[in-house]
């Protein structure tokens, strides 16, 4: 090694170790924490805002607008709605209460620098303790942060509306329930409502015992949608790109279309079932179709148990290209399975009738490669008996 290199190398040991002294100083200095060596202002004061008990002065809607920071709804102990906000040079809340009417808007400041070190860890969330006798609607419209309402039993009508940032209801009874996010995760958890209606365009749905005497809906642009142990007049699944996962379903009709991403249908019991997948595989067990059912998979493979007898149905399966299985069915039935794909293998049972298959084969052979099947070898003749022995 030449001197200049050692040069170079003693210079540069030197530097690091003297930029992780000076770093080693500036932490020591700032008592090890990192909320210390944050720039930004933190002149935090966190206010608690009781209002008048319900019985005294009764609300008919919460309205929260937020420009940024979460929003989370609690249970109250008491009879009163309480709020706790943060104020400080970043943020500012102004509250207002007219008519039956709360209106809690959370305004915020951009933050403007070239080195921006922010390192908070206390929860500045705005919280909303709401009474268990408050009846009236919740809404909130969110720009960047989550929202979180949990324990609300009585409530008229619940909408979330967030551009950044998750959405989620549990433990509640709402008339209605809509959650709606574009980027980020919808969690509707036990709750029983008139009609409930999720969206997001970049995150997953989630949805978990959920009672509803009307429809359901969940849409989602990128991402798993995922429906469990949900009772329904209706159920509606669309879904861009990502699969579908739906179990433990009893609605009237159930309905799930997707265009890139597969679909698991797991005991659902419905009159009426739709499936349709552009780009997909169809797969489900335990399925009860009590007026039929209709499913369609232009690129993927369906295969899908059903529970009943194979004489109640009309069955109709056939695919452009793939191989076919499924029961012959009875012609004359009122209830149609249909299942049509284009480039896929179907293969259909009912639990009555696992045996009772016909094989279709895709065209050009029996084994959809165009190359024919090999005959069955015939069965070889039985040996003759031995002659009985003479008789003494």
């Amino acid at each position: 090694m030449t001197t200049a290199r050692k040069v170079v190398l003693i210079i540069a040991t030197a530097l690091v170790i003297g930029g992780c002294a000076i770093s080693f100083g500036a932490f020591a200095a700032a008592d090890f924490r990192l909320e210390n060596l944050s720039n930004m202002p933190r002149d935090w004061t966190e206010v608690t805002e009781t209002l008048d008990a319900e019985s005294v002065a009764a609300h008919n809607a919460i309205i929260v607008d937020s420009e940024a920071g979460d929003v989370r709804f609690e249970a109250s102990s008491s009879d009163a709605i309480e709020v706790t906000y943060w104020k400080g040079e970043l943020r500012n809340t102004e509250i207002t209460d007219t008519n039956g009417e709360l209106h809690i808007t959370c305004t915020s400041k951009p933050r403007i620098g070239v080195m921006i070190m922010d390192f908070d860890f206390t929860d500045r969330s705005t919280v909303v303790k709401v009474p268990a006798s408050f009846a009236g609607s919740v809404t909130v419209r969110s720009h960047e942060g989550s929202t979180t309402i949990d324990d609300m039993p009585s409530l008229s009508a619940v909408s979330v509306t967030t551009n950044n940032g998750h959405a989620h209801i549990g433990r509640s009874t709402a008339d209605s329930v809509e959650l709606r996010t574009e980027n980020g995760v919808v969690d509707i958890s036990d709750v029983t409502a008139n009609s409930v209606e999720a969206f997001t365009r970049n995150g997953s749905v989630q949805m978990a015992f959920i009672e509803a005497a009307g429809a359901v809906t969940a849409q989602g642009g990128n991402g798993t949608i995922s429906v469990n142990d949900l009772r329904a007049a209706t159920l509606s699944v669309f879904a861009e790109s990502g699969s579908i996962e739906l179990r433990g379903i009893d609605a009237d009709t159930v309905e799930t279309r997707s265009q890139t991403g597969n679909q698991h249908l797991n005991d659902v019991t419905t009159g009426r079932l739709t499936a349709q997948s552009m780009q997909g595989s169809i797969d489900g067990t335990a399925l009860v179709a009590r007026d039929g059912a209709s499913i369609q998979a232009d690129t993927g493979e369906v295969s899908l148990s059903f529970t009943g007898s194979a004489e109640d149905y009309a069955i109709d399966a056939s695919s452009a290209s793939g191989n076919v299985h499924a029961p012959q069915g009875s012609p004359s039935a009122t209830k149609r399975i249909v299942v049509r794909t284009t480039i896929g293998n179907i293969d259909l049972y009912l639990s009555e009738s696992p045996s009772a298959l016909r094989d279709e084969q895709a065209p050009g052979g029996g084994n959809g490669t165009g190359v024919p099947s090999a005959p069955v070898p015939p069965t070889a003749p039985e040996a003759p008996k031995a002659p009985s022995a003479p008789t003494a």
